[in-house]
Parts: C-alpha cells; sequence; structure tokens
C-alpha cells in the first residue's frame, strides 16, 4: 500500500478483496497500538511510525531471504521423493511448471503427481504419502468444502481464484460473439470437468439439466484435460472451465478454440493447497509451495486469464 498509495490498487494488485486488506491494515495497526498510514490529497501515505515499520520490515524480509537461500544450497543435493495429489486441471500448467522450477532448485528431488478429485483428495490425504493436494473448489461452494476439511483435520490455504469461462471451437458460431451468455449455452453440449456438478459451475445454473429435444444428454463429464481439449477442438461441445485452462493449451495457442467470457456466469473457481493440521514442512517441500507460488504469481500478472480476488468465505 505505501508502494501504491491507494488501497484498492494495492488490494488488486496482491489480489485481495479491499476489505480484506483494510482489516489486515486494521488488525496490525490495533496490535502495534498505533497508525501506520494515513489519508490525504496524495493517496494514502504511510505515517512516520509506518515509515520505520515499513524500513524495518524490508530488512526483516531480505534477511529471511538470504536465510532461505542458505538453506536450499545447504539441502540442494539431497536425494528425496516428493508426493503431490492434484485436480487434473491444474496439471497441464500449475503442477508441470513448478516441477521445472523444482528442478532448479533441488535437482535430485524428485516429484510424483497423482491426479484426483477434490473429494477424494480430502477424504484420502491423511492415508497417503503426500504432503500436500492441490484442488479447486466452486466458491458457492467453499463453506461446504471446508466443513469436509475440518472435518478431516485438514488445513486449506487458498491460492488463487479464476473465473469460469466458454472454450469454443473456431467454426462454431459463437466463436464469433465477444462474448456469451447462459442462454446462448441451453442448446449446447458441455463439456467440463466430473468434478465440477459437485462444487460449481453445474449447480445452479440455467444448464444444470440440459437436454436435447431427442432426449439425448448434453452433457460430458470427464476426468481428462486432453480428452477436453481434443473433443472441443473436433467441435463436439463447448468446454465450461476455468480460464486458467487457456495456459499451455496448444489448441488455444494455436488459435483453433477461442475462449469467450461467459457475461451472466458469477461464479469463480477457488484453488488452494490443502495439507494435515498440525504437519511440519521439510525444506525441499517449503521450496515446492515457494515455486508454485512464484508460478501462481507470473500468470496472475499477465492479466490474460481471469484471476480474481479469492472471495471472502461466509
Amino acid at each position: 500500500m505505501y508502494e501504491e498509495k491507494s488501497i484498492s490498487r494495492a488490494a488488486k494488485k496482491l489480489f485481495m478483496s479491499q476489505p480484506s486488506l483494510s482489516n489486515a491494515i486494521s488488525s496490525l495497526e490495533k496490535e502495534l497500538g498505533a497508525s501506520l498510514f494515513e489519508r490525504g490529497r496524495d493517496g494514502v501515505t504511510a505515517t512516520e511510525f509506518g515509515m520505520q515499520i515499513i524500513q524495518k520490515a524490508r530488512k526483516v524480509l531480505g534477511e529471511v531471504d538470504d536465510i532461505m537461500a542458505i538453506s536450499y544450497n545447504e539441502v540442494a543435493n539431497q536425494v528425496a521423493t516428493l508426493q503431490v495429489l492434484c485436480v487434473p486441471l491444474f496439471c497441464n500448467w500449475l503442477i508441470i511448471e513448478t516441477m521445472f522450477e523444482m528442478k532448479k532448485r533441488f535437482p535430485k528431488i524428485d516429484l510424483v503427481v497423482v491426479e484426483q478429485k477434490n473429494i477424494d483428495m480430502i477424504n484420502g490425504l491423511a492415508d497417503t504419502s503426500a504432503f500436500v493436494g492441490i484442488l479447486g473448489i466452486g466458491a458457492k461452494y467453499r463453506e461446504t468444502y471446508e466443513q469436509h476439511m475440518k472435518d478431516a483435520d485438514l488445513h486449506f490455504s487458498p491460492l488463487f481464484a479464476n473465473g469460469i469461462c466458454a472454450f469454443v471451437n473456431k467454426n462454431h458460431a459463437l466463436a464469433d460473439k465477444e462474448y456469451i451468455t447462459l442462454k446462448d449455452l441451453e442448446k449446447e453440449t458441455i463439456i467440463t470437468y466430473d468434478d465440477f456438478r459437485y462444487n460449481t459451475v453445474l449447480n445452479g445454473n440455467s444448464f444444470a439439466n440440459i437436454s436435447h429435444p431427442d432426449g439425448s444428454q448434453s452433457i460430458y463429464l470427464l476426468n481428462d484435460s486432453e480428452n477436453i481439449k481434443n473433443l472441443v477442438a473436433s467441435n463436439h461441445g463447448i468446454a465450461v472451465l476455468p480460464n486458467s485452462f487457456a495456459i499451455n493449451n496448444v489448441f488455444v495457442q494455436m488459435g483453433l478454440v477461442k475462449v469467450r467470457q461467459i457475461a451472466d456466469l458469477n461464479e469463480s473457481l477457488i484453488v488452494g493447497v490443502i495439507s494435515r493440521k498440525g504437519r511440519e514442512y521439510s525444506i525441499p517441500e517449503c521450496g515446492f509451495l515457494d515455486c508454485m507460488k512464484k508460478i501462481a504469481r507470473k500468470y496472475k500478472h499477465t492479466n490474460l486469464y481471469q484471476f480474481v480476488p479469492v472471495p471472502e468465505a461466509r
């Protein structure tokens, strides 16, 4: 906020909601017993006390980075295997690019990725050797999922939120529209990830129970990302998925598939990390999480894939 001189711009840059950032600063000021910022004609500026805190914080963060660098160098040659659970939708970019980044820091660490549905991950994490799971939950269903996680003694940490859009073959009539609506999709064959019928776009929207006039089912529920891509590329339906499905998607890159906003679909997918409560991470495990956050930040800052602030838990 000190650098942006605006709480709204700072919140946007941090991919937080403005109320969340305001509350965080207010809590810190209350704990410290003094104001850190003040509003004026030039926007939000640091108080004299706030400036001292900012300078100290920068110094501390720099020293933490130095300590972590020393630790990484110490364990860079360790040989180990890390196992991660992940929903298939994010393996094609988030996990793959995290693996490449991990190899730079920990060349002798092997990473095993097991694809699972959200609910299987929540129910089974404690019984696997995986240290974390990467899942995606509809914002409207966050409370329900967090209760499942609480019952399973798991901790949930949101990573980012992503808007939902349509992936349309370039030869489809809807590809010529700047954006589409739910009504446009009523008679279309919808392709999506199987988990979605439990947690996001298929629940409570107008295409939840669509059937063609001849009675045939018009929704394909799949678990494999490549099959979804191929079906859309061959014009067998429209995929309704997070916008980040376009990342590293060769059909989108070649212009064979167009990404279109669904104007009246007010929904987002929250992607986050689940882990066992109280579990302490090893340095390589911390390194994996750090690499993954770095990759997520890289794509957030492109402003290309509808990354949005993580909605507040109710």
